[in-house]
């Protein structure tokens, strides 16, 4: 990310924010927010919270006042109190966004991060911090295939609350308490400015960890030279293939230490002969930039939550990294605590129901475990839309539905189907993806399809296929076709039932992953996994591949079952799905494929004539797609996942072979 120095100079000198225009909120505003007392968590809390304000006043977080000296200040705003428990440990929040009324709430008035008002609320690059890092692993192994690599993470206590507010904006994020008016010296947790202005000097700190000196051993800073380094030897190192995408790090990278920070939490990688130096790298430039020996305040860095121990794998940002062999996986615990929450949900009885806050949650969890894991972005977005159907119909006329909704059926199967795979072992394919698979890298191999009205087809050199299904098959096979025209094949009414071209170009796209998946099984795994290119040059149909599930239409949410299972079983193998876009007039031989003699041309493309046409085709064998293929995907429309397709067997002729009985190669129909 960008570092600007002049920024983090300012901030430090002056104080956040750089610029502000808060609006004072009328007294009769003031005076509401004061009698609304914070939130309901808060009464229910109040020791801890007592407590918790007590060590932070012995730090200086904040100064206090008498409660009625609010009304003395000009400009304060009140911000109601949210007490959060996160993490196993309670969290108080300022909720600068919520309360009585809006237009008393600081948020209202603080803009998003954008460049251009930066001194408001500068923009924020943490959001690729955990791709940035994950590059560099997969740079570092490329680069030195024989060397471990060691990860560490670390965080800084109290992180906001470090960066200071200008005296002057400080009363903007005020909150009270019982007999207070507390004004925060630092920044709270709760300001949509507060991670911008925080990361400012997150940023300069992984810089200066680049740029420092190396030390001699006896010089290391104690935390560096306290933990304890272990390699696990049982298993080899997992090698990748370089790529355009990731070529080995240059010398001046090499010598260059390498952070990672995500608001307050940072991660270290190095190999394992200078581990200790990158380590102390990254403690020294915490120290630089947010202080160190503070009586009052404390380290930056707490010994009491340091971790000791590095080794080859470690939690960041709540998945767990393995440099050894090259995983991201979204751990065991955090799938039992889901498990848990869900078990309890579907316990309830009579109907069961969730609240708003715990279906928000729910799907949030999911979502967020879809970075790495296959059935996430399915699984969430199916039950999220269940759960809205269910939300839809949950209005009373007291408005007391926000306390509970009934959950549906569909919903319930969804969850069921979740709950299935969450306790899947460690490292269970479920749940892992290959670093090499999770990042952007060259394509090993290339699949093409398209369709018509009157067929699919679909071929690959890289795997040496090619098939095609004419329309009469789709019917034979219990599709809904439209009726279509002889010559042009072209529906004779674009209204009538019957599948529309959209979803019979998806059907292709699946074909040809189901073909893929069966070629990749038969070969076994290469170095770096298959990194698959599915053309199409239907946009909608590559949008399906992974958001399908977003729709509403029965037919389509079918397909996209099959899609997930199909997507499942490809990270289980170790490929890489990536729907790409290729326009129509570079699709010509899929084209072809797709469209297959007409009685009222008979000797319009047939088979070996297209094949003799293309010369792309001259090292691809005619598969025959199993009729029960095409039966299954026909009867898709279900409320579980299809995974028996794999089962199914193509069956592949002679290479040189340009002909076939039927006009579909299908068989066993």
């Amino acid at each position: 990310p960008p570092v600007r120095l002049d920024l983090a100079y300012r901030l430090q000198t002056e104080g956040a924010p750089l610029k502000a225009q808060y609006h004072t909120p009328v007294a009769a505003t003031l005076r509401l927010r004061d009698d609304y007392d914070n939130h309901p968590a808060v009464e229910q809390n109040g020791d801890a919270i007592e407590e918790k304000f007590a060590k932070e006043e012995w730090k200086t977080f904040h100064v206090h006042f008498l409660r009625f000296v609010y009304q003395f200040i000009p400009g304060i705003i009140i911000n109601p109190i949210q007490w959060a428990f996160d993490k196993g440990k309670g969290r108080i929040c300022i909720d600068c966004s919520n309360g009585p009324n809006e237009w008393g709430s600081v948020n209202t008035y603080i803009p998003r991060p954008k460049d251009d008002i930066e001194l408001e609320c500068p923009p924020v690059y943490y959001q690729e911090a955990f791709r940035r890092f994950l590059r560099h692993i997969l740079r570092m192994r490329i680069t030195k295939p024989q060397m471990e690599i060691l990860v560490h993470a670390d965080d800084v206590e109290a992180a906001f609350r470090r960066v200071l507010y200008h005296p002057d904006a400080a009363i903007a994020f005020a909150y009270v308490y019982r007999d207070f008016v507390i004004v925060p010296v630092g920044q709270v947790f709760g300001s949509r400015n507060a991670p911008s202005f925080y990361c400012l000097f997150a940023d300069v700190r992984q810089a200066v960890a680049a740029c420092l000196p190396d030390k001699t051993t006896d010089d290391l800073d104690p935390l560096a030279t306290g933990c304890e380094l272990s390699i696990d030897t049982s298993t080899p190192l997992v090698q990748v293939p370089p790529d355009t995408h990731h070529p080995p790090l240059t010398m001046p990278e090499l010598e260059r230490m390498f952070n990672a920070s995500y608001v307050d939490d940072n991660a270290v990688a190095q190999f394992l002969s200078n581990i200790r130096q990158a380590i102390d790298h990254s403690v020294q430039s915490a120290f630089d930039v947010f202080g160190s020996g503070d009586t009052r305040r404390g380290d930056c860095l707490q010994e009491k939550k340091w971790t000791k121990e590095v080794t080859e794998e470690f939690l960041f940002l709540g998945f767990l990294i393995n440099t050894r062999k090259m995983t991201v996986s979204w751990p065991l615990y955090k799938r039992q605590s889901l498990y848990d929450e869900l078990t309890k949900v579907m316990q309830r009885r009579p109907r069961r129901w969730v609240t708003p806050r715990e279906m928000a949650r729910i799907i949030g969890i999911v979502r967020s475990a879809s970075e790495i894991a296959p059935w996430g972005t399915f699984l969430s977005f199916n039950l999220q839309n269940s759960l809205n159907k269910s939300a839809q119909h949950a209005f009373s006329s007291d408005r007391k539905w926000w306390n509970r909704t009934k959950i549906k059926l569909i919903a319930i199967d969804t969850i069921k189907q979740l709950m299935e795979t969450l306790l899947a072992p460690e490292g269970d394919p479920l749940w892992t993806r290959p670093i090499a698979l999770y990042l952007d890298r060259d394509h090993t191999h290339t699949v093409y399809s398209d369709a018509s009205y009157g067929g699919i087809g679909g071929w690959s050199s890289d795997f040496s296929f090619l098939w095609r299904i004419t329309r009469q098959t789709m019917v034979d096979a219990g599709f809904d076709m439209k009726p279509i025209k002889l010559k042009s094949m072209e529906p004779t009414d674009p209204k009538a039932a019957g599948l529309h071209i959209n979803p019979l170009e998806y059907i292709g796209a699946l074909i040809n992953l189901w073909l893929v998946l069966q070629c990749a099984i038969a070969a076994g795994p290469i170095v770096g996994g298959y990194i698959l290119a599915l053309m199409s040059d239907n946009t909608t149909t590559l949008a399906w591949i992974s958001v399908a599930s977003r729709t509403k239409d029965p037919l389509l949410q079918g397909l996209a079952r099959l899609g997930a299972a199909l997507l499942v079983n490809a990270a289980k193998h170790l490929t890489k799905v990536c729907p790409l876009h290729i326009p129509g007039d570079q699709n010509d031989v899929a084209d072809a494929l797709s469209r297959p003699p007409t009685a009222e041309n008979p000797s319009q493309n047939v088979l070996n004539s297209v094949i003799a046409q293309w010369s792309q085709l001259d090292d691809c064998r005619i598969c025959l797609l199993p009729f029960e293929l095409l039966t299954e995907i026909a009867s898709v429309i279900s409320l579980q996942p299809t995974t028996e397709l794999l089962t199914l067997e193509p069956k592949f002729l002679p290479l040189g072979v340009r002909t076939w009985d039927l006009e579909s190669t299908i068989y066993g129909n």
